[in-house]
C-alpha cells in the first residue's frame, strides 16, 4: 500500500497561490467558465480549527476590481 500511495505522491503536489495571484487566476479562468470559479482560504479554515474571520481575500478581491463575485 505505502508504494501505491508513495508512486502517486506527485499526484497530490498543488499550487499554493497568494490572495492576489489566486484572484487573478480564477478572474482569468471565469472569462470561459460555465460554472462559478470557487477560491478556498484554506488558510482560515474553521473546519481545521481557524476563526474564518480574516479578510486578505476580500482585500484581494477589491484589490484587483473582482466583478460578480461573492464571499462567505
Amino acid at each position: 500500500m505505502v508504494a501505491l500511495i508513495e508512486g502517486h505522491e506527485n499526484d497530490f503536489d498543488g499550487r499554493i497561490y497568494s490572495p492576489d495571484d489566486g484572484v487573478r487566476h480564477a478572474m482569468e479562468l471565469a472569462k470561459t467558465a460555465q460554472k462559478p470559479v470557487i477560491i478556498a482560504d484554506t488558510q482560515d479554515n474553521p473546519g481545521a480549527g481557524g476563526d474564518s474571520d480574516t479578510t486578505g481575500m476580500l482585500r484581494a478581491l477589491v484589490r484587483n476590481k473582482a466583478v460578480r463575485a461573492a464571499a462567505a
